[in-house]
């Protein structure tokens, strides 16, 4: 994803075309957010998709995803964040989705809960409202 008024013309040529050095060149130039806790997406998506490991940092390390979309929001950048946590912030216009990828990358999450709580309705009612949103197709 990026900022909304980032310039992504010649990026999207590239993508389009599926000319991935150039595209990764200029990946490279742009200023990139992360958070310190959750690298792996960047690097999951960067070798799934250019075949290589990124070989430079993120120029800002923030506390969390939210942080990012505030970030990206407000102006230039970067981030490989998953679809779900920036849902609302694409719809809203605030950030844009510059490339899902040739084959979208997956990371499967996992609900765990006790067989026996105090809880079951609660948890039934918390599993209802994950399956609406995210729940297989």
């Amino acid at each position: 994803v990026t900022g909304a008024h980032t310039d992504t013309t010649q990026l999207g040529l590239h993508l389009e075309k599926n000319r991935m050095k150039e595209a990764v060149h200029l990946l490279k130039q742009g200023l990139w957010y992360s958070t310190s806790a959750d690298m792996g997406h960047l690097l999951n998506f960067w070798k799934k998709h250019f075949k290589e490991h990124p070989d430079f940092s993120p120029n800002y390390i923030v506390p969390n995803i939210s942080s990012i979309i505030r970030c990206l929001s407000e102006g230039d950048g970067f981030s490989v964040v998953p679809d779900f946590l920036c849902k609302e912030a694409v719809r809203s216009g605030k950030i844009k989705v510059v490339w899902e990828g040739n084959t979208p990358l997956e990371n499967t999450l996992y609900f765990g809960t006790r067989k026996k709580t105090i809880y079951q309705q609660e948890v039934e009612v918390l599993e209802k409202l994950l399956m609406e949103e995210w729940g297989s197709k």
